[in-house]
């Protein structure tokens, strides 16, 4: 093929090689726009479905992060309504054995507590036995705080009356102001019964006994 021919090919109408690369990297352009889109829109799904599922994780965990909050702080109300309670001078002293304060015997004045421990005292003699000192002082905390306050509100009003008067105005708990009482009908009835041990002879009760206004035996 001679010069003049291959021009009036070209001239022809067939396609340049510059041509024909233009077209296949159209084409080729054209499919990797198109499965880039489709890879971009599955992303953008995935994507979306991802973002909702965290959302609705972080959501839940909120939820149940702030019902724990609302449970914690209800219980730290709780805890300073029972620290509130406390006096801030309690009536015995934390002592062996137990003694009352000068607070304590505030109490005692205020509700006449000898009078009530004369009053149940003699009720408990025959259930002391061979109890010793320790045991005799928790009958009587045990008495005072249940049998006496439930006695007194059935047939006693009056003075049921006084005595949670009394806890109400000091703004402390009624089983502390009875404390004083089982206190002072422990005294009575060491006294009554003879049992008067010092450390040394009683160790289920250590303490010393001069503190109950009491002579040792």
């Amino acid at each position: 093929m001679n010069l003049t021919s291959r021009y009036n090919r070209f001239d022809a109408g067939v396609p340049a090689p510059s041509d024909k690369l233009d077209a296949h990297f159209d084409a080729l352009s054209d499919k990797l726009d198109t499965r880039f889109d489709a890879l971009s829109d599955k992303l953008d799904t995935h994507f979306d479905a991802l973002s909702e599922k965290m959302d609705a994780h972080f959501d839940a965990l909120s939820e149940r992060m702030d019902t724990r909050f609302d449970a914690l702080s209800d219980k730290l109300d709780t805890l300073h309504h029972m620290l509130a309670a406390f006096p801030d001078h309690p009536a015995t002293k934390s002592v062996s054995p137990r003694t009352l304060t000068d607070y304590g015997a505030k109490l005692s004045q205020q509700i006449d507590a000898p009078s009530l421990a004369a009053r149940y005292a003699p009720s408990l003699r025959d259930k002391i036995g061979s109890m010793n000192a320790w045991q005799i002082q928790e009958l009587c905390f045990n008495h005072a705080e249940n049998e006496i306050m439930n006695d007194l509100q059935q047939h006693d009003i009056d003075r049921y009356t006084q005595i949670t008067m009394c806890a109400c105005r000091e703004g402390i708990d009624l089983s502390r102001v009875m404390r004083v009482v089982g206190i002072v009908m422990r005294d009575q009835l060491l006294q009554q019964t003879g049992q008067l041990p010092r450390a040394q002879t009683d160790p289920a009760f250590p303490g010393d006994y001069s503190t109950l206004g009491m002579s040792p035996a």
